[in-house]
């Protein structure tokens, strides 16, 4: 059960980048190669948001990611970096760190920005458009050179892919050809199942909470009970295997809602 609430923490959080922002921060300073890697991972992960992403987040991740490759002594590489935080979003947002990393962000982003369109070939009927976290709308989008993170949320079609826009611009389809009927429906059930799993997990926890605590109640009431002299030695043995399978049902549903969670929310269906 240990090992399946280990394998559940990692898969909530990567849907969570302002903590994996967070978390990043508090490496930075000891290890900046940890640091950099909780960023790309937080990056490479965002596809798994059902919400805009937050884009001082996202910009916040692409500096921390300047910043450790700064500190790492890959200097030309932590300016990319930062360029890429400012085509997102202006502003540094790492007060803490050394001045000589404030200042290179501050270089980097003070040069010339060329922009470039971002084309879409089309958007879902009933779906919002995000491209960094502000809602969009239209096909054609004027944006800074660099990598920029787009959704598709809502309607049939969910969609959620960095795309990397260089000088020249980008043409992206949001809604690839699908094989009539089949490819719809493996995406409907994979997210039935999802929300099957999902309802089945939290079920499983509050089930398996809920005969913990009446397992404990009813042991600490037949402890007192026995020290009255209330109970008779054949009675206690029939009454503690009775909370024995109580406890063991609990910890069975508790194991169950573990399993849910990680399917339902890791994206394994």
């Amino acid at each position: 059960m240990l090992t399946m609430l280990l394998t559940l923490l990692p898969a909530l959080a990567g849907c969570d980048p302002a903590a994996e922002a967070d978390r990043a921060l508090v490496v930075l300073e000891k290890s900046p190669e940890e640091a950099d890697q909780v960023a790309a991972e937080a990056l490479a992960g965002l596809g798994c948001l059902d919400r805009p992403v937050d884009r001082a987040v996202l910009a916040r991740l692409w500096q921390v990611r300047g910043a450790a490759n700064v500190l790492a002594g890959r200097q030309d590489e932590g300016s990319r970096l930062f360029r890429q935080s400012c085509a997102v979003r202006w502003g540094f947002q790492l007060s803490q760190e050394a001045p000589s990393v404030q200042d290179l962000y501050f270089d980097a982003c003070d040069e010339r920005w060329e922009t470039a369109t971002l084309t879409l070939a089309a958007v879902p009927a009933e779906a919002d458009l995000y491209i960094d976290g502000e809602e969009r709308s239209g096909l054609e989008h004027d944006v800074r050179i660099g990598v920029h993170f787009l959704q598709v949320l809502g309607g049939e079609a969910a969609f959620a892919r960095q795309v990397d826009v260089p000088l020249g611009g980008a043409i992206v389809n949001p809604s690839p050809p699908e094989t009539p009927g089949r490819s719809s429906q493996s995406s409907g059930r994979g997210k039935t199942a999802r929300n099957v799993m999902r309802g089945l997990g939290w079920a499983g926890l509050v089930g398996g909470a809920a005969l913990g605590a009446s397992a404990w109640h009813s042991n600490y009431r037949l402890e007192q009970s026995v020290k009255a002299g209330s109970y008779t030695l054949g009675s206690v043995g029939r009454r503690w295997d009775r909370q024995a399978a109580v406890a063991g049902g609990g910890a069975g549903a508790l194991g169950v809602g573990l399993t849910g969670l990680v399917l339902g929310y890791s994206g394994a269906l």
